[in-house]
């Protein structure tokens, strides 16, 4: 397993970060508050654990990264295919796919910029053993995840204190999309619904592309200003 990193000038690929312990990765990278890089990323041989990869502040990122294991000492909880953002104060928050089955999301969060990170627990988000992805346009975190047979999307109030009791508290939720879809064919880990979403904020639009039975890619647009 090799992580290939590309830097692009006029559509032309440069250099590749060659090997990277044999990770798998889901997310590129994206800039922490301290201007390092970090990718949420999984151990791909034996068996599977959470890590992050992070670029120090000014590293080319076609050079390889620091590898960082997440701690799991409860193996009922497996933590896969993370998603993070940060709060102003400089929280990180990564949600993880939970591979035990627990139809939650799996969280860990650091405070030194990614180099250490908390035991990974289970949240009290609902999650039907799919990826998420989070964003934090303007420090309100959007967290777009599957329930069942609809893609919703969790948002926070604004951070207003450093403090535990406030950091990482997800407040409302909206449905994107719901109802019965049907695959046109039969395959490997395929099934029938709304997957593995990611989103960006574009002025006032949450734009939120997403895999249609693992057959088809759809884009929705809904008003970020109607979920503050």
């Amino acid at each position: 397993m090799r992580l290939d990193v590309y830097v692009t000038q006029d559509s032309k690929p440069g250099a590749s970060a060659g090997d990277s312990d044999n990770c798998y990765l889901f997310e590129g990278p994206r800039k922490l508050n301290n201007g390092s890089h970090l990718c949420c990323g999984l151990s791909f041989l034996g068996e599977q654990h959470p890590l992050v990869l992070i670029w120090k502040p000014g590293q080319d990122l076609a050079t390889a990264p620091q590898v960082i294991p997440v701690p799991e000492p409860d193996r009922r909880i497996r933590g896969l295919q993370g998603t993070w953002y940060q709060t102003e104060e400089g929280r990180i928050w990564m949600f993880l796919r939970d591979a035990g089955l627990s139809t939650r999301l799996a969280v860990s969060c650091s405070d030194d910029g990614g180099r250490t990170w908390s035991d990974v627990l289970l949240s009290d988000m609902p999650n039907t053993f799919s990826r998420a992805f989070c964003r934090a346009p303007g420090r309100r975190p959007l967290l777009p995840h599957r329930q069942q047979l609809r893609t919703s999307c969790s948002t926070a109030e604004p951070f207003r204190s450093p403090s535990a009791t406030t950091d990482g508290k997800f407040t409302r939720m909206y449905t994107l999309v719901q109802g019965k879809t049907h695959r046109r064919f039969d395959g490997l880990h395929k099934e029938d619904g709304w997957h593995y979403p990611n989103a960006i904020v574009d002025g006032d639009n949450l734009i939120v592309i997403f895999s249609v039975n693992k057959e088809d890619i759809c884009c929705g647009v809904a008003n970020a200003r109607d979920m503050a």
